[in-house]
């Protein structure tokens, strides 16, 4: 597995300030710490986001774009991101959420050869149930089962956390025209994922999905991409012998001053990414930004 020649990254800042607010210091800190310039950061705002909120994302040297909803109109936009980019002949795309911050370069742990995700934290949703949405979607096999990320439970192999997809997009036509497919599809039959409250879980399940339709490669990347912080628990995809990358800290982690107090901050290695993100979100602290948050 070798990286990919050339890394864009799309994430999408929407209507809430939070948005905003997090994907500032996301942006600061892809520069900080990896190979990425400003001009291959895709930033993607719905038509309800102010323009001086964009126009700030595109002073740094960000690509911006307009992004029509789609789906539920929330977790699946996401799925929409591709709309925007697939003529400016990217090499490779990874799709993050914005309540991610890089504290070392993700990079190297990116494969060109084949889409990339973290299997799901927890069993979201469980698998008697992910089990019964592959058979009223018509599928009459399934991928092979995996554990999960914090617990002994498990899952369909591609059910992944949706906070990072590496996607080369010689697969993105085929990935994205599936996954949309069975988005729509999943939400379509929306009661089974609404009777256990996991409707926010669409895009996830459709992009497994998807890749079990179109057979396209795909390599599980360990959880040094996409760490958890949100919670305290075991990170039994993590690779102790390469350093820990993304944190995913979910924005309950802010405290009131803007920085990172994650509950999942427990074991030395975590305490120092959380510390060297707040040592960034400090240096490049936006006082604007802060007080939209905070409203």
């Amino acid at each position: 597995m070798h990286p990919p020649k050339r890394v864009s990254v799309s994430f999408i800042v929407d209507q809430d300030p939070v948005f905003a607010y997090t994907g500032w210091y996301l942006i600061h800190s892809l520069l900080k710490h990896t190979p990425l310039k400003p001009t291959d950061i895709h930033v993607q705002c719905p038509a309800e986001v102010a323009e001086r909120t964009i126009a700030r994302f595109a002073a740094l040297g960000c690509q911006t774009h307009r992004l029509a909803r789609f789906g539920d109109g929330r977790y699946c936009n996401k799925l929409a991101q591709w709309e925007n980019l697939h003529r400016l002949g990217l090499d490779h795309v990874v799709f993050l959420d914005t309540d991610m911050i890089c504290v070392a370069d993700f990079t190297h742990f990116l494969s060109a050869d084949m889409i990339g995700g973290k299997v799901v934290d927890l069993a979201n949703p469980p698998l008697p149930l992910l089990d019964a949405l592959f058979m009223r979607a018509g599928f009459a096999d399934r991928p092979e089962l995996v554990g999960v990320e914090a617990s002994a439970d498990r899952t369909y192999r591609g059910n992944c956390n949706g906070g990072l997809y590496s996607v080369p997009t010689r697969f993105a036509d085929a990935l994205f025209a599936a996954w949309r497919r069975r988005a729509e599809q999943l939400l379509a039959d929306i009661e089974p994922l609404r009777a256990v409250g996991k409707e926010n879980h669409v895009d996830q399940i459709a992009f497994c999905m998807a890749l079990h339709e179109t057979g396209l490669p795909f390599v599980e990347l360990p959880s040094n991409v996409n760490y958890y912080m949100h919670f305290p628990g075991p990170h039994a995809q993590f690779d102790g012998a390469r350093p820990l990358a993304l944190i995913h800290y979910h924005n309950n982690s802010l405290n009131v001053l803007g920085a990172l107090e994650a509950a999942g901050a427990v074991e030395a290695h975590e305490q120092a990414a959380v510390a060297e993100a707040n040592r960034l979100i400090r240096d490049r602290f936006d006082s604007q930004l802060f007080r939209d948050f905070r409203c």
